[in-house]
């Protein structure tokens, strides 16, 4: 599995996290809402943890930069 998710794409995952989490908490979001959120927040997490977004895969997107040696 080759990573395509890059370290500002990644940031940003967590900071949804976070931003989900504290509503969570301080139940501003509940019920359907709250849950779908979550599922969000989740799946946010398991991907900027693995590099990898599955979905970013099946759009043919990756937001990582490849940098190749150059050989002289």
């Amino acid at each position: 599995m080759e990573t395509n998710i890059g370290t500002i794409d990644q940031m940003i995952r967590i900071a949804g996290l976070i931003i989900c989490a504290f509503l969570y908490v301080t139940e501003t979001l509940t019920g359907f809402v709250g849950t779908i959120m979550g599922l969000i927040a989740i799946y946010c997490f398991v991907t900027a943890l693995t590099r990898y977004s599955p979905v970013w895969e099946m759009l043919g997107i990756s937001t990582e930069k490849k940098f190749h040696k150059i050989i002289h």
